[in-house]
């Protein structure tokens, strides 16, 4: 689906083994030594946040509606359990079992979070400390949600509902009121879960929207990303091939 779709099939084709995750046989998916089917959207749970009425952010939660295939699983648990194959994470402590019952309540959730935390760091700073929240996350939590790969929108629901409480005021009056920020996030996350139409968070502030967004610390502006430079220069270099009979690039 990107241009120059001639390189990527060398670059495919020069791979030891290459893995697709499709729910269709695509072009890529006809490269790939093995496929793994996941379900197409109307299956799985989904997550999509949408500028309706910008700068009006609003977010939605779309229950899945038909039952897929029994042999297609949803993406987090493809990776939860390659992940678990390759020894990437272990098991999540078993403290996380116990505490992840309490936490869709907010002295719970403070409780499980805490616990998260402790035991993420004490495996290493070095050594996989953010894959072993992601996964143990999902592990320990994710049985207790109406679908495990919904903990990172519970996630998310928090910490919008701890930095965003002053854009919040407007639109979820109710939610905003709360004093604690782990009651707002829970009590966010369920308006989600019940509205899967949509809910409208918050309206941004625009006079802020750059320096809200601009995340260098001299706060000045990258117009060319040392990332970007040498691809562009590869584009300003690129000479158009001359066929008349396609004169379009």
């Amino acid at each position: 689906q990107y241009a120059d779709s001639n390189r990527l099939r060398q670059a495919f084709s020069a791979l030891d083994l290459l893995v697709v995750i499709e729910p269709a046989m695509t072009e890529t998916a006809r490269m790939a030594d093995s496929v793994l089917p996941t379900p197409v959207g109307y299956e799985k749970w989904e997550y999509s946040g949408f500028p309706k009425g910008y700068p009006g952010i609003y977010a939605q939660i779309r229950p899945p509606i038909v039952q897929g295939p029994a042999e297609a699983l949803p993406e987090p648990a493809i990776y939860h359990a390659i992940a678990k194959a390759a020894g990437v994470v272990g098991d999540a402590p078993r403290i996380l079992h116990r505490l992840a019952s309490k936490a869709h309540r907010p002295l719970g959730a403070g409780s499980y979070l805490a616990a998260l935390m402790a035991a993420a760091v004490a495996g290493g700073l070095r050594r996989g400390t953010i894959a072993r929240i992601v996964f143990w996350l999902y592990e320990s939590l994710g049985p207790t949600l109406k679908d495990p790969g919904l903990v990172m929108h519970w996630l998310s629901s928090l910490l919008v509902a701890a930095t965003r409480r002053s854009e919040m005021v407007e639109t979820l009056p109710t939610v905003a009121k709360m004093r604690n920020p782990l009651a707002r996030g829970l009590a966010l996350f369920e308006e989600l879960l019940k509205h899967p139409e949509g809910v409208h968070l918050c309206d941004l502030d625009m006079r802020q929207n750059l320096s809200d967004h601009l995340g260098f610390a001299d706060k000045r502006i990258r117009l060319l990303p040392p990332a970007m430079k040498e691809e562009t220069q590869r584009a300003l270099d690129w000479k158009a091939p001359s066929d008349s009979g396609y004169p379009f690039i």
